[in-house]
């Protein structure tokens, strides 16, 4: 036998403390009860970013859904920087990177 509570067609079997489901139109939810979920959020976890969804019921009544997050995707390209004015007048210089000297830190308060 079956609840639906809130769009979501729940098995009304407590004796399982794991579940799956399949709400229309939607690939197959692990549905786990409160107790499972604080024994096993590692492993639920790992089922998330393997891009399984999770429901936690309380009593058989779902109160949350664990779904992957949609990864960003970073918007820049290598080299883009190269063309912008500052880089063009880049000039490496070695002397910048030589070891500070004698009273050169002092001279350009560092100490």
């Amino acid at each position: 036998m079956t609840v639906r509570t809130g769009g979501l067609s729940v098995p009304t079997d407590l004796r399982s403390a794991v579940a799956t489901f399949r709400q229309e139109g939607e690939p197959t939810m692990k549905l786990v009860n409160v107790h499972a979920a604080q024994t096993t959020l590692s492993q639920l976890l790992a089922d998330v970013e393997n891009g399984e969804d999770v429901v936690i019921t309380r009593y058989g009544v779902p109160i949350a859904r664990l779904t992957p997050l949609a990864k960003k995707p970073i918007g820049r390209e290598p080299g883009v920087l190269r063309a912008h004015p500052a880089w063009r007048a880049f000039a490496y210089d070695p002397k910048v990177f030589t070891p500070m000297t004698g009273e050169e830190p002092e001279a350009e308060g560092w100490m």
